[in-house]
């Protein structure tokens, strides 16, 4: 009893003598054979695989309206600490990714980042993003289901809806 794999080159082989003696002239058909990692078949090669490009910022800055920056005398009007920084302002669906190293702190609203949902709040967020990495990026998340969150208080130059999520951006120094 033959193997499958001595089968199906029996059947290669009198396929291939059927189609010698029926044709005159050979054929350049080059006869299947089984793969061999020390006789590698040229056609064999794998596709080169291109990233998809995929769209992971949506956010247009717009300075005077979504992206307001902030002197330190600003943030520490505000009880924010820190030098300068710059507050964007996210609209639903709308995405950022920056790189760099930075701060982010929430002021209105609620945002994501890495999957996880941060609200309003004192805490600043350190976030390293190098170039050599996947890009974190800060999204737009509804505060719908969820109670009255509390609210920092935002720069007087800073104007938003009630469902826009409000962040602030700081140089974070990593001393590197």
């Amino acid at each position: 009893m033959l193997s499958a794999v001595a089968a199906r080159k029996a059947s290669a082989r009198q396929t291939g003598e059927q189609s010698s003696q029926s044709s005159p002239h050979p054929t350049s058909v080059q006869a299947s054979r089984e793969w061999s990692p020390s006789r590698p078949v040229d056609f064999e090669e794998p596709d080169v695989l291109r990233p998809e490009s995929t769209v992971i910022s949506n956010f247009l800055p717009v300075i005077g309206q979504n992206t307001l920056p902030l002197t330190r005398d600003d943030l520490s009007a505000t009880g924010l600490q820190g030098d300068n920084g710059v507050v964007l302002v996210l609209n639903a669906s709308e995405s950022v990714a920056l790189l760099g190293a930075y701060l982010l702190t929430v002021l209105q609203g609620r945002a994501k980042l890495c999957g996880v949902t941060l609200g309003p709040s004192s805490t600043q967020h350190r976030v390293f993003a190098p170039r050599s990495s996947p890009i974190p990026v800060i999204s737009w998340a509804s505060t719908e289901g969820h109670s009255k969150m509390s609210q920092r208080p935002l720069p007087p130059s800073v104007h938003a809806n009630s469902d826009a999520t409000v962040v602030l951006i700081q140089y974070a120094s990593t001393g590197v």
